[in-house]
């Protein structure tokens, strides 16, 4: 007879947005298959309540009020005992409760002291250190922290770090958000009757402007996508960017274009009903958001344009077969700051043709990297322009070139590093040979020697890496492919 597991009860701290409750659903799902008797508590936002709801391995979920503690916290009428009451009270729910494990997947200090206050044997995630003021991280963030300090060699999804605390990682990862019949009835009557149209969505804003195109880039992308009579466009965003829609239609009305096709659905969606409106479209074109989370989510084909701080390999679509066209810029990945970047160049380096082209690519099944080389004329690596495609490994997902360039010294570095750091994150896992070897035999021949290279990389490398990178690398790439 087998014994049954001892329920257990965890609790995973997650504070952020909704695109960072959204990835760390996988992580979620990985916890609750390993022990379905597990109880599992979230403590995220207020405002990502109803998101965690929608989360079906989750058992309980503890919303609170940030902002709400924040001005209390700024109260000038209150003493501060008056408070630490008040903290406690909108605390309660999380103190009254003993876990077995907290689990805390935010680095700021409140999440840090929400962790210290409830009551566990064993707590996981950035804790406080003995002084109170800085925090403690596990030996492979460390590592992580450590490659972050040049952005350019990072290839660490966060769904993929997030899932580093669970014990075994599930087969398919994969973003979940439940959805409901009634989220799709009425998401079908916003849309509207389809008339065989290929209906693409397109999410103008983003939550830092550094991250986001400009509308006008938006509306020639638009003109080129509706001369195609079969094609429908969907407009979302909140109510606050709104106005970057009507700005886009008065684009497309200046230039004679007809905005029959254009459906502007921004500010008219709740959460649930953007969810069942994204799983209606056939392609979402967005930059690096929540929505487009949300739609990996949801299984709706992605076209997500990066730049400025947002990188694929960070923070990319999680999930095969999502394209990403990343610019490049000397200067990014830059950080987000407090002002916007007066420069905008790596904005304006991102032409609509190329999104155009690999739009019609991706709908049309075809290999996408041939029509953005010789349809619109645009040479993307001269143009710092770099187009990738998500597919998953046995670690998780790696984007590899959809459009080749040359095999450089920092790609190589940056592969040897993720190799390594994955050994650490997942004391279990070992390198795919042949995995590695389709991934480099995207790239074409180097056009620099990277064999000084190889002696460093020894020292983080393991012998599988090492086994696939040899001086001259192509050739025996594709015989390890075999």
């Amino acid at each position: 007879m087998i014994k049954a597991k001892p329920e257990e009860h965890i609790l995973v701290i997650q504070l952020a947005k909704l695109g960072d409750y959204l990835q760390t659903t996988p992580l979620l799902s990985a916890l609750k298959a390993e022990n379905p008797t597990r109880r599992l508590t979230v403590l995220c936002a207020l405002n990502q309540a109803e998101t965690a709801s929608r989360t079906p391995a989750v058992d309980q979920v503890i919303p609170l009020d940030l902002a709400g503690l924040s001005q209390m916290a700024k109260h000038g009428r209150l003493n501060p005992s008056e408070k630490i009451s008040a903290v406690r009270d909108a605390c309660a729910p999380l103190t009254d409760m003993r876990f077995d494990r907290i689990i805390n997947l935010n680095t700021s200090r409140i999440a840090a002291l929400l962790s210290d206050m409830a009551t566990a044997p064993r707590r996981e995630g950035p804790t406080l250190a003995p002084d109170r003021r800085n925090l403690n991280l596990p030996r492979w963030a460390d590592f992580v922290m450590q490659v972050m300090t040049r952005r350019r060699l990072n290839r660490f999804n966060l769904v993929d770090l997030y899932l580093a605390y669970a014990d075994s990682a599930p087969a398919e990862p994969r973003l979940v958000f439940s959805l409901e019949r009634a989220d799709r009835e009425a998401a079908q009557r916003l849309l509207g009757p389809s008339h065989d149209h290929r209906r693409i969505g397109l999410q103008l804003g983003s939550r830092h402007p550094d991250r986001q195109w400009p509308v006008t880039q938006f509306a020639a992308l638009s003109r080129k996508l509706l001369e195609d009579n079969q094609t429908e466009l969907v407009l979302l965003g909140t109510a606050n960017e709104a106005h970057m829609g009507a700005k886009l239609k008065e684009h497309l009305a200046n230039n004679a274009a007809k905005p029959t096709r254009v459906r502007d659905l921004m500010g008219k969606t709740g959460l649930a009903e953007l969810a069942g409106v994204l799983s209606g479209l056939d392609l979402l074109i967005t930059t690096d958001t929540g929505t487009m989370h949300l739609a990996s989510a949801v299984e709706t084909p992605i076209l997500a344009l990066f730049m400025g701080p947002a990188l694929v390999h960070e923070t990319g679509p999680y999930g095969p077969g999502h394209t990403v066209i990343q610019v490049n810029a000397p200067c990014s990945p830059c950080t987000e700051g407090n002002s916007r970047c007066p420069a905008k160049a790596c904005r304006d380096l991102l032409e609509p043709a190329l999104v155009a082209d690999a739009a019609d690519g991706i709908l049309k099944r075809r290999p996408s990297h041939v029509g953005l080389k010789n349809a619109t004329g645009f040479n993307v690596r001269d143009s710092h322009i770099q187009v990738w495609t998500s597919t998953m490994d046995g670690f998780g997902v790696v984007y590899r070139p959809l459009s080749p360039w040359p095999l450089d010294r920092e790609t190589v570095q940056a592969m040897a590093l993720r190799e390594r750091g994955r050994r650490i994150i997942r004391p279990g896992y070992r390198t795919d040979r042949q995995d590695l070897a389709r991934e480099l035999a995207a790239y074409t021949q180097p056009e620099e020697d990277i064999s000084l290279e190889l002696k460093d990389l020894e020292k983080i490398a393991d012998p599988a890496v090492r086994g696939l990178i040899p001086q001259n690398p192509m050739p025996r790439l594709k015989a390890a492919a075999m």
